[in-house]
């Protein structure tokens, strides 16, 4: 008996598969959750502490549990008679008296596009630490700096708002305090942002192999970061912070707790702070474009390039060698 046309099988249709769009990292494009932290809290150090990002190690090659802390200080200064002012940084060693990680601002005075900062009679605040001086030398106590930055807004009436702050940042790690508002104009890495209500930031980077290493001795006199404000008018105050991530050990520093390495996320993150998100307006950057950020420098990396920047970084860990030219240090444009 032939089948009616109700009877007939109608043929079964397979749904239509949606494509999906794989993303495949190599081995040297996915980023551990150390090594983005890190750079988080080196490229927006204050955007870091608001999300909760506080517990930041160095996810270098060799793994020290260490306890993980943030110092951070805030305080009012004041452009001078001439309206230059400024305010600038040591984000070492932090101590419990008066040495150490500090931050130099200006009073009054009649400092001019001349003077150097040391001669903007600069009154300190210091970040408050949990280790005397005497417990450094004693080998009770030890630091090594994890991220930093400084930010500075004005904060006067909207009648003398205007000038410029200048963000600077010593490509070799030393001394801010010898240069003037002229000398920072003439630097390469120097960038001027207008000068208002909103922040502007620099962030500190470590240059020299001693800054990827614990101390035991109190540094007193480097400070590598600042900002130098030209404002409109004369005796116009602003507003600063700035915060200091630090990995401590000894016996004074508290409980520890594990750290992380990941020398590719680390030369990733070395790679793209060295030289870009040195200083900023706003807020700075999120979680998720830094990510992309670093996975697309560590998918244009080559092996060799990877491979020379970790050494790099280890050599300046262990205090045997500073970065080289156009090998650890060459820049990737964003």
């Amino acid at each position: 008996m032939a089948k009616t046309k109700q009877q007939k099988k109608k043929p079964t249709r397979r749904p239509k598969q949606r494509s999906r769009k794989q993303h495949v990292h190599n081995a040297r494009g996915s980023i551990a959750d150390c090594s983005l932290h890190y750079a988080y809290a080196l490229t927006t150090p204050f955007a870091a502490l608001t999300r909760g990002v506080t517990n930041v190690c160095v996810p270098d090659t060799v793994v020290i549990p260490s306890n993980k802390r943030y110092y951070m200080v805030r305080g009012v200064g004041q452009t001078g008679d001439n309206g230059y002012g400024c305010v600038y940084v040591n984000p070492y060693t932090p101590e419990s008296g008066t040495g150490g990680a500090r931050v130099s601002f200006s009073q009054v005075n009649t400092a001019t596009a001349t003077t150097t900062l040391s001669g903007y009679g600069v009154s300190a605040n210091y970040f408050k630490g949990v280790a005397s001086a005497s417990q450094y030398s004693a080998e009770q106590y030890s630091v090594r700096t994890v991220a930093a930055g400084l930010r500075i807004r004005y904060m006067g009436t909207q009648l003398n708002a205007g000038g410029s702050v200048v963000a600077f940042r010593m490509p070799d790690g030393q001394n801010i305090s010898g240069f003037s508002y002229n000398d920072v104009l003439k630097e390469p890495s120097a960038i001027v942002y207008p000068f208002g209500r909103g922040w502007t930031t620099v962030t500190w980077r470590p240059v020299q192999p001693v800054e990827l290493t614990f101390r035991d001795v109190v540094n007193a006199t480097d400070s590598p970061m600042g900002l130098i404000v030209s404002s409109a008018a004369a005796n116009q105050p602003f507003y600063y912070e700035a915060i200091v991530y630090v990995e401590e050990l000894g016996q004074v520093a508290g409980s520890t707790s594990i750290s992380h390495s990941d020398p590719n996320g680390f030369a990733a993150a070395q790679t793209l702070t060295q030289y870009d998100f040195g200083s900023y307006q706003g807020e700075g950057f999120g979680l998720d474009y830094l990510r992309r950020k670093m996975i697309d420098v560590m998918s244009n990396m080559s092996g060799t390039v990877v491979g020379n920047i970790i050494t790099t970084g280890a050599r300046m860990l262990l205090g045997t060698g500073a970065p080289q030219p156009n090998n650890a240090n060459f820049r990737i444009e964003l």
